[in-house]
């Protein structure tokens, strides 16, 4: 491992699987919203790959919503029914 990259492991089912991810630049990265509206909690969570794909999800209650942003350059708000959520980078901490 370097600083261009990471190699690691986790383990599922028992079994071992190795990857490695290399360093990415914003917009891509990890992003994380949560919003507590008239009681009901909303916390949505997404990774922005470098080729701007992304992958997300929204939890409010027992149910999961899928959900992407619209422009993760510009704005990161996310709608959920009358809800916005705003988005934040999740800036790394320390060393892998």
């Amino acid at each position: 491992m370097d600083a261009s990259q990471a190699v690691r492991s986790f383990t599922l089912n028992g079994k071992s699987h190795a990857f490695t991810a290399g360093l990415a630049r914003k917009p891509a990265g990890l992003y994380r919203a949560e919003k507590t509206v008239e009681g009901k909690h909303y916390l949505g969570g997404w990774i922005i790959l470098t080729d701007k794909r992304e992958r997300g999800a929204i939890r409010t209650g027992t149910s999961t919503l899928t959900s992407s942003f619209v422009d993760p350059i510009g704005s990161l708000n996310v709608s959920v029914g009358s809800v916005t959520l705003t988005a934040g980078f999740i800036t790394p901490i320390g060393n892998f």
